[in-house]
């Protein structure tokens, strides 16, 4: 079973949309929560699709968060 890093990982990947990254998460038995930051950040960059994922490292990196692929 992938991580939800992963999870996050294909999502960028995959350009989903907020809807299809949400179906994702739950079918692979995650979901985003408003209380983790990475989850904030990345819900942020997701919705307003932007999917390059150098910023949204730096964004992650900046706030003391996993990067994605690390």
């Amino acid at each position: 079973m992938p991580g939800k890093q992963t999870i996050f990982a294909l999502i960028i990947a995959l350009e989903l949309d907020s809807e299809e990254a949400e179906i994702l998460l739950n079918r692979a038995g995650y979901h985003l929560t408003a209380g983790r930051r990475e989850d904030v950040i990345l819900q942020y960059f997701i919705e307003n699709k932007i999917y390059n994922l150098f910023l949204i490292n730096e964004v992650l990196e900046h706030y003391d968060c996993q990067t994605l692929g690390s």
